[in-house]
This record gives C-alpha cells, sequence and structure tokens, in this order.
C-alpha cells in the first residue's frame, strides 16, 4: 500500500503545445513558384546566344584548306576503290577461262628471278599470276580460302596438264604447291600428285573401250566352247575310223 500511495504522488508531464507535420502533395502540371533567390540566380545565369552561328570554315583560311583535304581524300578513296573493283573483275574473268588454277605459296624472290620462272612458265603454255585472295570472297572458288594465306601465286591454263605443271613446278623451290582447282573440282597437293601419276585421257578411254569389248567377246567364246570343243572331238573320230577302215 506504501508504494501504490508513493506512485500516485507524481505527477504527469503534459506538453501545452503539439505540432503535427503533413506532408502535401506535388502538383506537377502547376508546381509551385520557386523562392526569389533561386529565381534571381536563374535569370542571371541564362545562357546568351547569338540569332546567327556563324561559319567557323568561312572566316579561317586553315579550316577551309583542312576541309577542301578532307573532300579530296574521299574522292581519292573512290576512285582507288572503282579501280581496284576494275582489277578484281579482270581477274575474275581470266581465272573463268582457265579450267586448270593451281595455288602456290610464294617465297621470297628477287624481280628477275620472279621474272625467269614467269617466262619459262610461258613457254610452257602456262601463265603465272599474282592476285589478291580477295576475289575468291562471294565466288564458286570460296572453297579455296582454307589453302590460302599470305602471299600466293596462281599457275593457270585453259587446258588441263597438271604432270607438266609438277615437272616445271618441282625446280622452283620460290613455289611451294598448295592445291588447285582443276575443272571446278578442288585438289589438295597429294590429290594434284596422284592426278598427274594418272595416264592421258586418250589412254584411258582407249583401256575403257578394250574392257567393254571384251566383256561380250568373252560371253561369245564360252557360249561357242562346248559347240567347238564337240566338233573338233567328232571330227577326230571320224579321221580315226577313216585310218582303220
Amino acid at each position: 500500500m506504501a508504494k501504490m500511495s508513493a506512485l500516485g504522488k507524481v505527477k504527469l508531464f503534459t506538453p501545452l503545445l503539439i505540432q503535427c507535420r503533413h506532408k502535401s502533395k506535388h502538383f506537377i502540371q502547376r508546381p509551385r513558384p520557386s523562392h526569389l533567390d533561386r529565381r534571381i540566380f536563374e535569370a542571371v545565369t541564362v545562357p546568351l546566344l547569338p540569332e546567327k552561328i556563324h561559319d567557323p570554315y568561312a572566316n579561317c583560311p586553315r579550316l577551309r584548306r583542312r576541309l577542301q583535304a578532307v573532300k579530296e581524300d574521299v574522292v581519292q578513296d573512290e576512285m582507288e576503290n572503282a579501280y581496284e573493283n576494275y582489277l578484281m573483275g579482270i581477274c575474275r574473268r581470266m581465272l573463268e577461262e582457265n579450267r586448270m588454277i593451281i595455288a602456290f605459296q610464294l617465297m621470297a624472290m628477287s624481280t628477275r628471278e620472279k621474272v625467269d620462272i614467269k617466262r619459262q612458265l610461258f613457254l610452257n603454255g602456262l601463265k603465272l599470276k599474282f592476285v589478291s585472295n580477295a576475289i575468291f570472297s562471294d565466288t564458286k572458288w570460296i572453297n579455296l580460302s582454307p589453302l590460302l594465306c599470305s602471299h600466293n601465286a596462281y599457275v593457270v591454263s585453259p587446258d588441263v596438264d597438271i604432270s607438266r605443271v609438277i615437272k616445271l613446278t618441282h625446280k622452283m623451290p620460290e613455289l611451294i604447291l598448295l592445291g588447285g582447282l582443276v575443272n571446278d573440282q578442288l585438289f589438295t597437293r597429294e590429290g594434284l600428285q596422284r592426278y598427274a601419276k594418272l595416264p592421258d585421257i586418250d589412254v584411258l578411254r582407249g583401256q575403257l573401250v578394250a574392257v567393254l569389248n571384251a566383256t561380250p567377246s568373252r560371253t561369245k567364246s564360252l557360249l561357242e566352247h562346248h559347240q567347238q570343243t564337240l566338233s573338233r572331238n567328232l571330227d577326230q573320230y571320224v579321221k580315226d575310223n577313216t585310218e582303220k577302215s
């Protein structure tokens, strides 16, 4: 009871003023005007732009010369690209007109050695061409791309004579055989070497004709074998009886 009486004598503090803050909503469509200091600062810092901006190239000779040089470079690049396209067209037509295209890895050589190699091949009906590997993109020769890297040379001819090409280039260490395209068929180095060992096409045709002719003649001989044997036996029998009589 003593404790309860002590608690009853304690006075609780009650504030005389209670503050309660309510957050107002933001009006996006009609925002509140900013305070005076901010409006003054924004008015002072507004940029003053000229009504008409002058072209810097019109008043500066140095910039005019630089602009003219850039335009000339663009025109020159366009002319160079047109010339490169013209050369690539010539190379592609040259490749389309030849049935045999043999690719070689080009080793280091002097201009004189290059001329001598071209002359030796030309005297044997072959042409040595130095063209960019880019001409094979988007063409039927794109399958040659895995064989081509760095600097390459191509021996082309409208006639197919691989044995002659390998025989001539075997004495030229500056040219390393990579592969080729013969009659629109891709060959590796080993495939070209096997192709060169085959006999001439006329010899192969003669062998094919002989094989085809051998079958009917063999069939005829087998069918007539028994008749001929019987005929010989009868002739011998007649001779034996005639000699006894």
